[in-house]
């Protein structure tokens, strides 16, 4: 008896096309049904940890394109010594695995005390989730706009601007940004 019980409250003892139109019109109202181990609605449970989740991932965005930007920069003004050691450091952590990085910075950052100035525990775990989880895409587009502006300047237009007159910053500013 429970378990036909538990089938009808599943909708399993209906034809799949059946369960399959339930299921559909359930997620367009947004009842994604109750949680097992709970017996609440796993909808609210969702964005609660959506909210939490947008946090992390809008530090991690501001860090990686902070770090990438200013990475593509710098390789643009120091030279090409700069360029391969930015290189070879970029290509080291995005090689490791994302959870050997996070504990290194993990350790790092709490063994030197590095977010000593920032005075809520919260604020410091947010901080320091975010940059584990910015690590690879902030190396990986630091790689790609460092490559890509050693393309892009040399091509003909910025020798021409190059021969024109025009500085090296506003050069970049065509190159890089």
């Amino acid at each position: 008896e429970a378990v036909a019980g538990l089938r009808q409250e599943l909708n399993l003892d209906r034809p799949l096309h059946e369960r399959f139109w339930i299921y559909l019109s359930d997620l367009a109202q947004l009842e994604l049904g109750t949680s097992f181990v709970t017996r609440r609605p796993v909808a609210p449970a969702i964005l609660t940890a959506a909210s939490a989740t947008f946090t992390y991932v809008g530090w991690a965005l501001l860090l990686g394109m902070a770090y990438s930007l200013s990475t593509a920069a710098l390789a643009y003004f120091k030279g090409p010594a700069f360029r391969r050691g930015l290189q070879a450091i970029n290509s080291a952590f995005t090689g490791v695995p994302s959870l050997i990085v996070a504990l290194g910075i993990g350790l790092v950052v709490l063994g030197f005390n590095l977010f000593s100035f920032v005075e809520s525990s919260d604020a410091r775990n947010i901080l320091l989730a975010s940059l584990a989880l910015a690590v690879y895409p902030a190396c990986t587009l630091s790689q790609i706009l460092v490559e890509e502006s050693d393309i892009v300047s040399n091509k003909q237009y910025v020798t021409a601007a190059r021969s024109a007159g025009f500085s090296e910053r506003q050069i970049y500013r065509v190159v890089v940004l």
